[in-house]
């Protein structure tokens, strides 16, 4: 994440919009357990941003990865400047399911890619929907914010890596 030259550098998750302390700690293990090498927070509020967001760098240090902070998506995507943004939304919110082979395909072809989760309901305003390609996992129902992230970075993760 946040440039270089193989895939997984011009990948960049964010995760916005979230006031739970457990959430962002949640973030913090996921991405550090699959093996990434870090995210973005964004739009972090209350005790989340007072408390989360250093227990989750804690996290995050100890595995030597990295986690930046930023005030709004707007930040993330002028930091970070991605050719393609996805957020995930709850499936009933989106035509277009996610599809990690796209997402492949483009950091194959040395573009950046931001995946967005949200942290709250609702996830996102209309404004923030409008900046990317809103996307939903091929699940039944809302499964939440931490089970979509693990769902979505666990597949991509897998075809990074190239397993089936």
């Amino acid at each position: 994440m946040f440039g270089g030259d193989h895939m997984e550098e011009r990948l960049v998750v964010v995760f916005h919009g979230v006031s739970s302390v457990q959430r962002v700690k949640d973030m913090a293990r996921l991405i550090a357990g699959l093996g990434f090498s870090g995210f973005v927070v964004t739009k972090v509020e209350g005790s989340a941003a007072v408390t989360g967001v250093p227990e989750a760098f804690k996290i995050i240090y100890k595995e030597k990865k990295r986690l930046v902070c930023l005030p709004d998506l707007k930040d993330a995507i002028e930091l970070f400047e991605p050719s393609t943004i996805y957020l995930f939304v709850p499936p009933r919110y989106a035509e277009k399911e996610f599809d990690e082979e796209e997402v492949i395909k483009k950091l194959s072809e040395g573009k950046k890619v931001m995946l967005i989760f949200g942290g709250m309901e609702p996830s996102f305003t209309r404004a923030e929907l409008s900046l990317g390609t809103p996307v939903r996992l091929d699940v039944e129902g809302d499964v939440g914010p931490i089970a979509t992230a693990a769902l979505a970075l666990y597949r991509l993760r897998r075809r990074l890596r190239g397993e089936q």
